[in-house]
């Protein structure tokens, strides 16, 4: 069997690279945005797991210059999609990995959160942050699997007949 079946889309360099950029700089801006979430002054905090050593100001400028690449990203991916050039199979792929950085990035900011007694946030995500963005991955690692061996039909573009 081809590779590459008839009917199969293929991604264009522009929109993998729109995919990397997104999936890679969307949680770094979340990260940023949403900022220290810590509920008590640092020489009285107890933390579950030290924030870095990274001023704010740096983390915010990191997270704008996230943002504004996740952005452009998103402009060429929805681009795409408008034209029928972005195959669906590389939508849901984009979509998993990103909630799955999601969840780590503004799971982190749970973990390093400095409060007064237990982070009983802090241990709702180390309980339920591991498997669920385990689960993503091997969803997005599937997904990428299957449709690489053409084991699914790819919606996202009609073949000529």
């Amino acid at each position: 069997m081809d590779r590459w079946p008839a009917g199969t889309a293929r991604s264009s360099p522009a929109i993998v690279a729109a995919s990397v950029a997104v999936v890679l700089a969307l949680p770094a801006a979340a990260y940023a945005a949403v900022g220290d979430q810590s509920s008590t002054a640092p020489p009285y905090a107890d933390h579950l797991w030290h924030p870095p050593s990274w001023s704010e100001r740096d983390v915010r400028a990191v997270g704008v210059a996230a943002a504004i690449v996740a952005l452009a990203g998103l402009g060429v991916l929805v681009r795409a999609a408008r034209r029928r050039e972005l195959p669906r199979v590389v939508a849901v792929i984009d979509g998993l990995l990103v909630v799955a950085g999601l969840v780590v990035a503004l799971g982190s900011r749970v973990l390093t959160a400095g409060v007064t007694g237990a982070n009983i946030g802090g241990g709702m995500v180390l309980m339920f942050g591991p498997p669920l963005v385990a689960g993503l991955l091997v969803a997005a690692t599937v997904t990428a699997v299957r449709r690489g061996r053409g084991c699914g039909p790819d919606r996202s573009r009609s073949s000529p007949r």
